[in-house]
């Protein structure tokens, strides 16, 4: 029985020829070389054959829409000959079965199965059978505990092994594959969140460049323009002096240079992401799909009115790219206007080279995109994906740049260099990061660290919770508040609302910050308040020594994640009523709550709002307002506050409490 008698036809409705497709390994094991090429794997939009099974490389521009980031083809070169029949074979079959598989899943397949093969080929196999045997599979075993990996690494490593085993692939299965990376893989750092005090500091210098820049953007593109047009071709020093002319002929600033590799615009792309990402927590995949038309606003009333950013986003819709709106301010639409204009160039140049290029037809639309993109390369620096290049500047190349810019910044500019207090926070924000961050340097960026640094913003400074954040961050103005009551539009937020990956980032965070501080007061301080007074006396009867701690950073962390332990900050001091369904923040809840402490931080921040009450209600009691209620009331808070500051031996103005005749309610009545 011939080959194609006996399997299905793969090919989409309308394709021009029935093309065999082996629908198991059994059938593409007994089909010869001659036969492997006859299985087309995609075909184009016209419907002639696009790949075939035996071409190293696959391309689906035809069948997939992916974001700006991601490639439209599966690529096995990674994969040496003797491994990469397995992965052919286990990712057509994926492709081949009825459920619905992202060309992004399949890629990350390729990726893990080509670091499990460096793994074996490192301890003498040659293809993924190697592993049928226990003592090779203990060989593994061993590598991959001696190599350090974390447990999320390990848990991709075998599963990948699994994968292959459920396809008769390989005979080796692995149970219990959590347990095993527990044992052998170390946890996984977390993504970085930046010193909030360091963080301010990059950002003021990314928006200061944006401003400065911003009103020379036409002035930078139509120089380059002119520079690219009569100069690219010139390798002579004349460049260099050709391009000062058109520097002092376009008004251009002395710090700005034009050059062939497009340098500065480069240097001030660094600060358009950091104002972009900084100030909307966007991923760089979903800053990279922007175009020029991104920014736009929409009125809340006649006055005012809420700032978005458009993309697409994948996270949300089985990696199939979804268009977005982020919530903003205003000045990340100075961030695009400068970012898109100062390579428009370059925008130009990649235009003209893709209609003399090779590149097939179904590919030149997602090529044209990325030209669209805010994220596009200058001139010269394209990277090439296999065979079709890719316009857009790598996150870790932009990375790269950032930190040099504030290296390069940090010459003149201090506040971009860390200091003891900055080291301290990160080490305290980053626990699997420790000591990564020294005093006098910058912090090594990564794009990822915007999007941690705004979640950790947002949980810090009481701009939202996590049910805020997923309602589209609605506490950053009250605008957006009345917004969200109105439920106008929701559906535009619905992507965060369904971003668990940055639900759980937020409530990591949260947790970390409850923990970090409850260890601190239940360890450290001299605290009043009732709860503060009760952990004072727990501690001084536990505590022997010195070093001793009454209470570990564990320990606290898993009361919280019990909900047994919470606490919430307030103007007077600290709640820790993990049930409380209202928080008091007043001075008298400061003495009588059984759950509150009091720092001797708090209560010298309170000696101002002492002086100030003191003197209100000298004030009031001294007038005809006739105001016995809220005399007593602010009576009870002035001797609260006292007795606050008498516990940490604060001093503090002396207070005539005495009530007027007038205002006495006793005089009143006797009257």
């Amino acid at each position: 029985m011939g080959v194609t008698s006996k399997l299905n036809a793969f090919k989409l409705k309308g394709m021009i020829d029935d093309t065999p497709a082996p629908d198991t390994v059994a059938d593409i094991i007994c089909l010869t070389a001659g036969e492997l090429a006859q299985i087309a794997v995609a075909y184009d939009v016209s419907g002639k054959k696009r790949s075939k099974f035996s071409d190293v490389i696959w391309h689906f521009s035809s069948y997939y829409k992916v974001n700006n980031t991601t490639s439209t083809s599966l690529d096995f070169s990674s994969i040496a000959p003797t491994f990469r029949h397995t992965v052919k074979c286990y990712v057509w079959l994926r492709m081949r079965d009825r459920r619905a598989i992202s060309l992004v899943t399949l890629q990350n397949y390729i990726k893990i199965s080509s670091s499990l093969q460096n793994l074996i080929s490192e301890i003498g196999g040659k293809n993924f059978d190697f592993l049928n045997t226990d003592d090779n599979y203990t060989k593994l075993i061993d590598l991959c505990n001696k190599k350090g990996f974390a447990q999320a690494t390990l848990m991709q490593l075998f599963n990948s092994i699994n994968r292959f085993n459920s396809h008769d692939l390989v005979s080796r299965k692995i149970l219990n594959i959590r347990k095993l990376s527990t044992k052998l893989g170390r946890s996984a750092k977390q993504t970085i969140a930046i010193p909030e005090r360091l963080a301010a500091s990059i950002y003021k210098d990314a928006l200061t460049t944006v401003r400065f820049y911003h009103t020379y953007r036409h002035s930078i593109r139509d120089a380059q323009y002119e520079a690219d047009r009569k100069l690219v071709v010139d390798l002579t020093n004349s460049f260099s002096k050709e391009a000062d002319k058109l520097k002092q002929r376009y008004g251009l600033p002395k710090c700005f240079n034009i050059t062939r590799g497009y340098q500065d615009q480069n240097r001030i792309a660094t600060a358009c992401y950091l104002v972009i990402g900084g100030f909307s927590g966007m991923r760089y995949s979903e800053i990279a799909s922007a175009d020029r038309l991104a920014y736009h606003e929409r009125a809340i009333d006649n006055e005012n009115s809420i700032s978005f950013i458009r993309s697409f986003s994948t996270k949300t819709n089985k990696s199939i790219p979804k268009k977005t709106d982020w919530v903003t301010v205003p000045e990340t639409k100075l961030a695009i206007e400068l970012w898109y204009e100062i390579f428009e160039p370059a925008r130009k140049k990649h235009r003209l080279e893709l209609k003399s290029t090779v590149l097939h037809e179904d590919e030149i639309e997602h090529a044209l995109q990325r030209i669209a993109s805010l994220c596009v390369q200058g001139l010269g620096q394209v990277v090439k994906e296999g065979k079709q290049k890719s316009y857009i500047t790598q996150g870790s190349n932009l990375a790269g740049r950032i930190t040099k810019e504030l290296e390069r910044k940090s010459k003149f500019d201090s506040t971009l260099l860390a200091t003891a207090d900055d080291v301290k926070e990160f080490d305290r924000l980053n626990p699997t990061c420790k000591g990564q961050l020294k005093i006098g340097n910058v912090i090594d960026f990564s794009t990822h660290m915007v999007r941690r640094t705004f979640a950790v913003f947002i949980i810090r400074n009481r701009l939202g919770s996590i049910i805020d954040l997923k309602h589209q961050f609605k506490h950053l103005n009250v605008y957006m508040t009345q917004w969200y009551t109105n439920q106008v539009s929701a559906a535009v937020f619905t992507d965060l609302l369904l971003d668990k990956q940055f639900i759980e980032e937020v409530r990591e965070t949260n947790i970390h910050f409850q923990s970090t501080l409850l260890a601190d007061l239940y360890n450290y301080g001299y605290h009043s308040g009732k709860a503060g007074k009760r952990i004072i006396t727990e501690r001084d009867l536990y505590v022997k020594g010195d070093s001793a701690l009454y209470m570990t950073y564990e320990d606290v962390r898993w009361r919280v994640e019990m909900g047994m332990l919470s606490i919430v900050e307030h103007p007077t001091g600290y709640c820790t009523n993990p049930t409380c369904s209202r928080i008091c923040a007043s001075d008298q809840s400061a003495v009588t709550c059984e759950f509150e402490i009091v720092t001797k931080d708090k209560a010298v921040g309170r000696v101002p709002a002492y002086n100030n009450k003191v003197k209100r209600f000298t004030e009031v009691n001294e007038s005809d307002i006739y105001m016995p209620n809220i005399l007593y009331k602010m009576k009870m808070d002035i001797l609260a506050m006292q007795k606050i500051f008498e516990h940490h031996a604060i001093e503090y103005k002396p207070f005539n409490g005495e009530i007027n005749e007038k205002n006495n309610p006793i005089y009143t009545a006797r009257a």
